[in-house]
């Protein structure tokens, strides 16, 4: 800045520092103040000392040269652009308003908490003009109930609609995603998921079922096997009955011969080795093997049926979120990253500084682990647009402080750059 001085007097104003909190901008913008006032009145040789070799600026001319600075600095102070980063998107923002649908006036909701709760009241309130949605949202209660929860769901749909602030949502195409939550082909998809749930019961069952006949033909019962309920005899019991059920350590011991079937004091010994070799031996080995094989897949559907309700109410939630924004001229300032990172993505540096109406030659990004994926996607044009012209950037961060991960922070983008 100081060298730049030399040339133009209103250089501070290519110049944009960010950070995350206004208390750490307004530490910044003092602390700049501050050292320009230092070197101007020559305060501190050590500093005039250290500031003289990094700008390659002599001690005799840095003091003039800095209070030249600072006067131009105080007196345009609000072309001094040391902002959160929050507010510098929200910059870019408001010149992409009419483009957004925004009409004039809008504001800017930084509770987001606030706009989930009244597009909640919103849904539930429109429920009875909802087919789909009454029927996903009571099978939810239902699921609840079963699983020994209250049925009240709206804590849970509030719960879940924080997702929708979420970076991860917000960087999926919104086409996209209404494409992939359609109600239609989620219900479609659903009778397929349960359709293979059942067909994997089904012969589960039938497996039990055979065994079962085994062991009434040899005159047997599950208490006639070694470890009666949690053996051989119990575990065929339990698929009989379509019970949920995976071979523990004494039925898979089993596997290893007839004579992990039975007890040394067993008086039904030779009926238990008739029905091994009769059929039972090899209807176990079939059995694990069966479940062994698509263990993987059923509780990838078992997962998915639990949860194909929610993907639903949330692209349901999602549609009334934007409705009250709408209604209410609002923008959610958890969308303007995800917002921005399209802008960008179709437009070079330069066209996004006309439309804000400044331009920067250098980036300081403090607190730099603090920065999400998305925001950092968000400024690397444009440091690199920096970049290219030949200007320096300043990057500050130790990994060691992450504390905003709330924020879908990834510490990783600074660990990977240092």
């Amino acid at each position: 800045m100081l060298q730049e001085t030399k040339k133009n007097a209103d250089y501070h104003r290519r110049i944009l520092a960010v950070t995350f909190t206004n208390k750490a901008t307004e530490e910044m913008k003092s602390r700049i103040v501050r050292d320009l006032h230092k070197i101007a009145n020559n305060n501190d040789s050590s500093l005039v000392k250290d500031m003289a070799k990094k700008t390659k600026i002599s001690e005799m001319e840095l003091p003039d040269l800095a209070a030249k600075a600072l006067a131009h600095l105080l007196h345009d102070y609000s072309f001094f652009s040391a902002l959160t980063i929050d507010s510098f998107f929200q910059k870019i923002i408001r010149s992409f308003a009419r483009e957004m649908g925004l009409y004039a006036g809008y504001d800017v909701e930084l509770d987001q908490t606030s706009a989930l709760d009244e597009a909640t009241n919103l849904m539930l309130n429109d429920i009875d003009n909802n087919d789909f949605l009454k029927d996903w949202l009571v099978e939810w209660a239902k699921r609840k109930i079963e699983d020994g929860k209250s049925w009240n769901f709206r804590s849970d749909v509030l719960r879940l609609g924080s997702e929708i602030f979420s970076e991860d949502l917000q960087n999926i195409d919104h086409g996209l995603l209404r494409e992939t939550t359609d109600k239609k082909k989620l219900e479609n998809f659903r009778a397929k998921l349960t359709n293979l749930a059942d067909e994997y019961w089904d012969y589960l069952q039938n497996c039990g079922q055979k065994a079962m006949a085994l062991i009434d033909r040899y005159g047997l019962d599950v208490d006639s096997f070694t470890r009666k309920k949690q053996g051989v005899g119990g575990y065929f019991h339990k698929l009989s009955e379509r019970q949920e059920i995976k071979a523990n350590s004494y039925v898979k011991q089993a596997l290893d011969g007839v004579e992990g079937w039975y007890s040394k004091s067993s008086p039904q010994k030779s009926e238990i080795i008739d029905a091994y070799n009769g059929g039972m031996g090899e209807l176990l080995h079939h059995t694990i093997d069966f479940q062994n094989r698509y263990a993987r897949e059923i509780a990838t559907v078992n997962v998915i049926l639990k949860q194909i309700n929610v993907l639903g109410v949330l692209c349901d939630l999602m549609d009334y979120v934007n409705k009250y924004s709408r209604d209410q001229n609002l923008f959610l300032l958890s969308e303007a990253s995800g917002f921005i990172k399209k802008i960008i993505a179709n437009a070079d540096a330069p066209f996004i500084y006309e439309r804000t109406g400044n331009f920067y030659n250098h980036f300081m990004i403090d607190e730099f682990q603090d920065t999400s994926s998305v925001q950092w996607s968000n400024f690397y044009p444009l440091i690199a647009n920096s970049i290219a012209s030949g200007n320096e950037n300043l990057i500050v961060g130790d990994v060691k402080q992450s504390i905003y991960r709330w924020r879908n922070t990834d510490w990783k983008i600074l660990s990977k750059k240092s």
